[in-house]
Formats: structure tokens, C-alpha cells, sequence
């Protein structure tokens, strides 16, 4: 990660920096504290999602800001922030003490909670800021974007329970608990423990620890979304459906409004997908295997992070699962497994390719589920009879 005055530097003494963003909410968050800061200090810039140019730009006065993705090539002078931790904690912290530069802890924090490990343990002094700043205060309830609790439910990215991605049971849900129409914290005890109930019914270690996030949210005093976790569900969507509009929505370019009816689509495709997807389990890994039926490629694709994030914690005990559709597949995993790069690397094996991170990857690819299955388990059983070091 390059620290501030580097960064300070390096964009000084640039014309145009170009930053790419692996598509996720983190880099996301990243990648516009990011932006700010060239706008701080005067400098142009591009900001796109996907894969870094493998051939930049060569200009001396082009500076290369790679945000998420795992390893950057050793050989070039890219800038890269996140490739090993949390990306939007590293900009923040990279950034906040640039002259000029009003760092958004808000934003950071919101890029946390959409990473595996809980936003408590990896926030450190950017919660602690924003605390003091009086922007965040803990609270009972059920993490959503929005006040609207029927759309703020059913959008919830954080959980899954019958309601998800279905606003009309879940105003169904909200009627019988006959809640007050200004929530009081009763109010929100009693929807906690609601939802609590529906997205874990049995007790899985995996739900219980999932839940950390989608209950007893972080809510955001005069915020743009009500809680930390809802601003993530957003940032989460906004990254895979639409990165202009997320990108716009980080630059306060965009109203919240757009990125949240792309939640709205997201969260619908991706629960849909996870009823619908027949969970295997492996020896070390699951597989979610989606078929798109009611859906479009298109909306399947974007929907298998989310996926396979929600069936490794709703459906399934294994730490890591991969969601698997013919030609495209996404992991997640809780561990310190590199599930990007495995993924990545089983994309290319079927000739095709794919985007890593350590804890998370996605890769398009020429063949069938099953097969992109089997070169999973090939390379376990390689890994486990020869481990490399």
C-alpha cells in the first residue's frame, strides 16, 4: 500500500492517473477517496471497474492507480492500494493527511463492512474518527440503506430469510409485527429479533456469524444511507450492475436515489439466484450451481458474487463456496484462502480469465459448470497431495 506522502508525490508530478477498481465495494469506496484526493490536487483523472490495462498507457505524466486486485505486476510502477487488505481503510489512511483532502471515514467504513471479516475488527482509528466526529451510532435493528423498512428488508445484501429480495412478503412480515411508525428502540429490538429468527432458523455457525453485519448496524447520523452496512449493501451493487453510477454516487455526483433502485435489481436477481441454485459440498469447498431460467446472462453474472457470499453463509457450513453458472463463475470464502486467484486460475485453464482477490474472484470461461467444477476439484486434490509452500 503506498503510503501518503508517496501517493502525494507521485500524483503531483502527474498530468492524468488513471485508477481501476477491481468491481466490488471496497474498491469501490477506495477508489473515490481515491479520486477526491486527485481532485484535491488538481489532477485529471479516469476511474474505471474491471481489469487493469495490461499495456497502460507509457506517458511519463500517466500515473496508474490499481485498487483490490490481488499481486500487481512487479514490473510495472503502478500505484496499488488494497491488494492485500482492506482497500477502502488503506486509501483513507493513505490519503487523509494530503493538504487539501477532506477524508470521508464514512465511505471507508462503508467499504469495510462489504469484507468478509467483521467491521469492528478491521476499523480500528477510521471508526474511531467517525465516532468522534458524531456521524455513527450503534443501535438495535436490521442493517438497510433506506428508512423505508419494506424496500430496506427486501434489499438487504447482508442477510437472506424468506423476505429477501421480495418486498411484498416482506411488508407482509413488517404488518404482523405492527411496528410503530416512528421507530423507537423497542421498535427495533422487535425487528432484530424478527429478522434474526428468519435469516437463521437453525442456529448455523456461519448465519450467526454473517449476522454480525445485517443486525445491530452502524447508523449514520445526516447520512446519505441510514446504515453503514445498507450504504455496503449499495456500494456492493452499484460495483457489479453499475460502476458509473457507483462511481458517481462516491464522487457525490449521483443521486441516491439511482443507486438505489440498482440495489433494488441486484438484491431481487441475487436472492432469486440463491433459492433457486442446488448447493454441493466438496471436501474443502461448496459450489452453487445457478441456472438462469426467469433471468438474463447478464443479471446472473452480476449477481454470482453475491451469490456465492450469501450460500456460503446461508446455505451451506463450508467456509468457501464458488457459484457456478455455464461460462461464468464467482468464490467467497471467510478464510485466508486465495479463493481469487484460484478461480482466476481455473477461468484460464478453460480459456478464459477472471479478476482475484485474496478472499474473493470471478472468472469468464469457455465451458460448462460441471467443468469449471472439476478443474476446482482437480486443483484441490493437487494442492492437498503436494502442497506448495
Amino acid at each position: 500500500m503506498t503510503g501518503a506522502s508517496q501517493l502525494e508525490h507521485e500524483l503531483a508530478n502527474a498530468e492524468f492517473a488513471r485508477i481501476t477498481a477491481y468491481p466490488d465495494g471496497d474498491s469501490v469506496a477506495a477508489a473515490g477517496i481515491l479520486a477526491k484526493t486527485c481532485s484535491a490536487l488538481e489532477v485529471p483523472f479516469r476511474l474505471r471497474a474491471g481489469t487493469p490495462a495490461s499495456n497502460p498507457d507509457t506517458e511519463a505524466d500517466t500515473t496508474v492507480i490499481v485498487v483490490g486486485h490481488h499481486r500487481p505486476d512487479p514490473e510495472t510502477n503502478d500505484i496499488h492500494v488494497g491488494g492485500r487488505g482492506p482497500a477502502s481503510k488503506d486509501a483513507f489512511e493513505a490519503t487523509r493527511d494530503v493538504d487539501g483532502v477532506e477524508a470521508d471515514p464514512v465511505l471507508a467504513l462503508a467499504g469495510l463492512t462489504t469484507l468478509p471479516t467483521p467491521v469492528d475488527e478491521t476499523a480500528g482509528d477510521v471508526r474511531s474518527l467517525a465516532e468522534d466526529l458524531g456521524y455513527l451510532s450503534q443501535r438495535p435493528g436490521v442493517a438497510t440503506a433506506t428508512q423505508d423498512l419494506m424496500n430496506g428488508l427486501a434489499n438487504a445484501l447482508t442477510i437472506h430469510s424468506p423476505f429477501s429480495g421480495r418486498p411484498d412478503r416482506a411488508q407482509a412480515n413488517l404488518a404482523e409485527l405492527e411496528l410503530p411508525v416512528e421507530m423507537d428502540v423497542d421498535g427495533h429490538r422487535r425487528l432484530e429479533a424478527f429478522a434474526a429468527t428468519a435469516t437463521a432458523p437453525t442456529g448455523r455457525p456461519s448465519a450467526r456469524e454473517a449476522l454480525q453485519t445485517g443486525i445491530r448496524p452502524y447508523a449514520v447520523e445526516d447520512g446519505r444511507f441510514q446504515t453503514l452496512a445498507g450504504y455496503g449493501d449499495v456500494l456492493r451493487a452499484v460495483a457489479r450492475d453499475a460502476p458509473g453510477i457507483g462511481f458517481g454516487l462516491v464522487l457525490d455526483d449521483v443521486d441516491e436515489s439511482e443507486a438505489l433502485e440498482v440495489l433494488g435489481k441486484h438484491a431481487e436477481a441475487a436472492h432469486q439466484c440463491v433459492r433457486r441454485a442446488e448447493v454441493f459440498e466438496y471436501d474443502s469447498f461448496a459450489v452453487a450451481r445457478v441456472d438462469g431460467e426467469s433471468l438474463t446472462d447478464d443479471r446472473v453474472e452480476a449477481a454470482l458474487p453475491t451469490v456465492a457470499r450469501l450460500v456460503r453463509d446461508f446455505r451451506t457450513p463450508m467456509s468457501t463456496c464458488y457459484a457456478v453458472t455455464d461460462g461464468y463463475a464467482a468464490g467467497a470464502t471467510r478464510t485466508a484462502e486465495a479463493v481469487g486467484p484460484r478461480v482466476q486460475a481455473a477461468g484460464r485453464s478453460l480459456d478464459g480469465g477472471g479478476l482475484a482477490r485474496q478472499h474473493r474472484g470471478e472468472a469468464r470461461f469457455d465451458g460448462t459448470a460441471e467443468e469449471f467444477v472439476q478443474t476446482l476439484r482437480d486443483e484441490a486434490q493437487t494442492t492437498t497431495a503436494d502442497p506448495t509452500p
